[in-house]
């Protein structure tokens, strides 16, 4: 299993429509669960880090295959993947991917790897 960040620096007045977005996840869990199921996921937490110097979103994924997962998510034709992509579209100014350090797991259980 591998873990990876990814980072999404947002453009000036998108902040509300990101946490909007992010939020928007729980409340269709069942549709994010099975968008995970199909592109490889394994687990993924999202933040919101909002700067003086600018605010950004963090997305923490667990994958098997990183590769094979961002194929399946852009080649996805579910509705939440669709909007996911179009929402990314308007509200990142850049992605970044932070260099892993330490990833440490203390008691792996199947939802933690």
């Amino acid at each position: 299993m591998y873990t990876r960040c990814i980072r999404i620096r947002l453009r000036p007045g998108t902040t509300e429509r990101a946490a909007e977005w992010l939020r928007d996840f729980e409340k269709r869990r069942e549709e994010s669960l099975a968008s995970m199921r199909n592109s490889g996921m394994v687990w993924e937490s999202a933040f919101l880090d909002r700067r003086p110097e600018g605010d950004e979103v963090l997305l923490v994924q667990c994958s098997r295959d990183f590769d094979a997962t961002s194929r399946a998510f852009l080649g996805s034709t579910l509705d939440i993947d669709v909007q996911a992509r179009a929402v990314m579209q308007e509200i990142a100014e850049a992605f970044s991917t932070p260099e892993t350090m330490v990833h440490l797991v203390a008691e792996p259980t199947q939802d933690v790897a």
